[in-house]
């Protein structure tokens, strides 16, 4: 019942919808209609208002260009060494006056004529009218207190309405004067400039002239504007602008307007009057029209409203269905690539953990005396796991791809040789092949420069890969130019060429999607994924540049890149304060903890530590981590970051907190089946001193195993806060120095230079919004700041910045008191002196 009466209101008011809506727009059209011609004349008014201030500006920049003519003929006369009348009139008669500015009717020099008595006179020497026969009236009061005006303020001046030539008395106008004086004579005081006064540079300006010349015929069916020489009276009236008497009288002018203006600090006073045929805005634009249409408008709007309702319900059905549709195709999807992310991730690991454990038993087994068969097979082995991680490392990469998670790197790098590195692995492998190889680096190839060299080495090992896959017969090219010059950024063209069996042209336009190859039997022949061309236009997308192929059946390809890079203008080579030797000495046996839960994983780690004649203990979970540190003295822990009840991340941190300093200082490295970047930051973050991933290089990891031993052998941990700490000398704890050293991996710049760098560019900025924050009274942002600061200078072994940082921290306050502010101008000094001191260790 409820529901039938729900549908009966809902039909009522359906029905009452179309007259509903009819009589709102109605109203609103009147109102619309109230309101526009309301605002129309609001407009009009608006538009009278800016005509004649425009018409003002106008009459404003005519009297600045006769004040920039007047200034060149001053600049002529003194620059002349002798003027006469003909010279002048030449020069005057060069500016064109009558065609260019018609109203300015001459121009001549004056001087002052000394008479003897009260009052000298103005003695014109020269003028120059622009038409033949006019004379110049004798100067009245107006004229005399013009020019002595210009004179003592050095600045032009105008003098008031009078009659410009004695033989034409209907021509009224105005003198502009501006003053000259001597050369070499000060002009500083009025008393100066009436000392070193040489005379005058004048020009009569007809009023009315200049204002018929300067407006159009529209505007001068619009209105009229008379000019006044001060208030405005009849005996004032610079210029009419022929509005008639009766047009007044009998109140046809709609618009009026009075305005002041001061030109030359004169007082002129303009009043503008609209003409009957003036033409307002609302002629092109009449609310008579929003009426009329308005009207249309509601009963078109009532007719669609009453279309509209008739298939309303089917329309509403319809796209509830598609929304749900929608969302259920939009979770499913979510839930699709959420569970294909952490398929990958879970499968990754799964995947490398027995790995490493084939790895490391097949080079255990490969130290054991073998016959040559067997060596034979093993090696195969192998081969094949390391095929396999580059297989998991592609489908790694292409998870990021479609993600959008990979990330560029900006840094230095030589060019130059990284191409060497990277063909030298091909050149070999082709040379066994029989194929000949070649590597062309063209003239004017920059050397040094900014960008991400793995990822590059990565596109180009995908390039020399497939070239060298596909050639059988014949030779593989690298060719590498200079295709774009520019600044900053430079574009490196790559080019791979082979001889090989070459791609068909339907097919190259897939070339580069996912899991593409040209043909099912170019699969079975030569085997592969198809994600390498996917993976490396992804990250070339990334590095905004471009690939592309050119290629013939049976007659090659050539594959190339084209990447901008930003040019390395200072190349710092990898120094550091000390630079750690790659071979270390023997150490002394020492005793290594193994904190591992696959028990294969162990035994490969343990075995690979004894034979380089270390003591290995093992336990299966982190939980168990602190408890065997404190049984016994132990020079390194090698840690799984993924185990069951604690995982590694927990147990390093745990170890770094630990109240023990000879416990807290024991070096770790991380062992994880995670190849990423952020993988590689969570572990550094956590504590852990060094990271490899699973399945482990054995030469890597013994070299990292004994470069930790040695250090560890070598260093003195962190003891409890004394008067002088041994480790720290000056302002910086070189014993954090040396850690970061520690984390550098072969051929990339020293960790601790990288680090010094990025302090170097971020630490001011900090101070800098700290000083800012202190100014606005925000100890919120200050506190902020300053703990963001305190991490980054105790990565540096900065640690009186860091107290200095940690002290401000921890001021309780709701506003910025006077020990905010000293503290941040000793950490200001602080920042100086620790900058110099790391200069000094990582640069010098």
């Amino acid at each position: 019942m409820l529901l039938g009466r729900l549908i009966t209101t809902c039909r009522t008011w359906t029905s009452a919808l179309p007259w509903l809506v009819l009589a709102l727009s109605a109203g609103l059209t009147t109102a619309g209609w109230l309101s526009a011609l309301s605002h129309s004349d609001q407009m009009n008014l608006d538009f009278f208002d800016s005509l004649v201030t425009r018409e003002s500006a106008t009459l404003g920049q005519r009297l600045l260009i006769s004040e920039d003519l007047l200034t060149g003929a001053a600049s002529f006369l003194k620059g002349s060494d002798r003027m006469d009348a003909t010279a002048w009139k030449n020069y005057v008669t060069s500016l064109l006056l009558p065609e260019r500015y018609p109203g300015l009717l001459g121009m001549g020099y004056a001087e002052v004529a000394r008479t003897g008595l009260e009052k000298d006179r103005l003695l014109t020497k020269f003028f120059a009218p622009t038409a033949t026969g006019w004379q110049l009236s004798d100067f009245d009061a107006s004229v005399l207190a013009a020019a002595e005006k210009a004179r003592d303020s050095g600045r032009p001046s105008l003098s008031r309405k009078t009659r410009l030539f004695a033989n034409h008395d209907e021509i009224f106008g105005v003198y502009l004067y501006i003053a000259i004086y001597k050369r070499s004579m000060p002009v500083g005081t009025v008393k100066a400039r009436r000392t070193a006064l040489q005379g005058w540079v004048f020009m009569p300006l007809h009023i009315g002239q200049i204002l018929k010349t300067m407006r159009s015929s529209h505007d001068s069916d619009q209105f009229t504007l008379d000019l006044f020489d001060g208030q405005p009276l009849p005996e004032r009236v610079l210029s009419l602008g022929g509005a008639t008497n009766e047009s007044r009288k009998l109140g046809m002018a709609r618009w009026s307007k009075t305005v002041r203006i001061t030109p030359f600090d004169a007082d002129w006073t303009i009043r503008a009057t609209s003409l009957p045929h003036f033409k307002p805005v609302r002629a092109n634009n009449d609310p008579t029209r929003i009426l009329w249409g308005g009207s249309l408008f509601s009963i078109l709007l009532m007719g669609l409203i009453i279309s509209l309702l008739h298939t309303r319900n089917r329309a509403l059905k319809e796209a509830v269905s598609s929304s749900l549709a929608l969302v259920k195709n939009k979770n499913i999807a979510q839930t699709s690539s959420r569970i294909k992310s952490e398929f990958l991730a879970n499968m990754s690991h799964e995947i490398r953990t027995p790995l490493f454990a084939i790895s490391g038993m097949l080079d255990l087994l490969l130290d054991t005396p073998l016959t040559a068969d067997q060596r034979h097979y093993s090696l195969t082995c192998k081969q094949a796991i390391e095929t396999l991680s580059y297989l998991i490392n592609d489908i790694l990469d292409l998870s990021r791809v479609e993600a959008g998670k990979l990330e560029i790197e900006a840094i230095p790098f030589d060019l130059h040789r990284l191409l060497n590195d990277t063909c030298a692995s091909t050149k070999a492998a082709a040379v066994r092949k029989g194929l000949g190889f070649s590597l062309d680096l063209q003239p004017g190839l920059p050397i040094h420069l900014e960008g991400d060299p793995t990822r590059l080495r990565q596109i180009v090992a995908n390039l020399l890969s497939n070239a060298l896959k596909f050639t059988t017969k014949g030779a593989i090219s690298v060719r590498a130019k200079l295709e774009s010059a520019g600044s900053p950024l430079v574009g490196i063209r790559i080019e791979v060429t082979d001889s090989g069996i070459g791609v068909p042209s339907e097919t190259v336009e897939t070339l580069f999607t996912a899991y593409s190859q040209a043909s099912v039997t170019v699969n079975r022949e030569y085997g592969g994924t198809g994600l390498g061309l996917f993976i490396s236009k992804g990250l070339v997308t990334l590095m905004r540049g471009s690939i592309g192929i050119q290629s013939r059946i049976e007659g090659g390809s050539t594959f190339w890149i084209s990447i901008p890079f930003k040019k390395c203008s200072q190349w710092d080579p990898p120094v550091s304060s000390p630079p750690l030797p790659r071979s270390f000495p023997t150490v002394s046996p020492k005793h290594v903890l193994v904190v591992e839960d696959n028990l294969i994983n162990q035994e490969v780690s343990t075995k690979i530590i004894e034979k380089m004649g270390h003591r290995v203990d093992c336990v299966d979970d982190g939980d168990q981590v602190l408890g065997q540190l404190e049984l016994a003295e132990y020079g390194l822990v090698v840690m799984d970051c993924q185990m069951h009840r604690m995982n590694g991340y927990e147990a390093a941190r745990l170890i770094r907190s630990h109240a023990n300093p000879m416990i807290r200082a024991i070096p770790i490295i991380a062992l994880t089946a995670n190849v990423s970047m952020e993988e590689r930051e969570t572990c550094l973050q956590s504590g852990m001193d060094d990271y490899i991933s699973k399945p482990i290089n054995r030469e890597l990891f013994e070299t990292m195993v004994q470069r930790h031993l040695f250090r560890m052998a070598n260093t003195t941990p962190d003891l409890p806060p004394a008067d002088e700490s041994p480790a720290k000398v000056g302002k910086i704890d070189k014993s954090t120095l040396y850690k970061l050293n520690c984390l550098d991996q072969p051929g990339d710049r020293p960790m601790a230079v990288k680090c010094f760098e990025l302090f170097l560019i971020m630490a001011p900025e900090t101070l800098s919004e700290m000083q800012q924050a202190l100014s606005v009274n925000d100890p919120i942002r200050l506190r902020s700041m300053a703990h963001s600061l305190k991490s980054s200078s105790a990565t540096l072994g900065a640690h009186d910045m860091m107290s200095l940082c940690l002290q401000l921290e921890q001021i309780p306050c709701i506003s910025v008191t006077p020990a905010h502010r000293r503290l941040l101008n000793q950490l200001i000094l602080e920042y100086g002196l620790a900058t110099e001191e790391l200069r000094t260790l990582l640069i010098a």
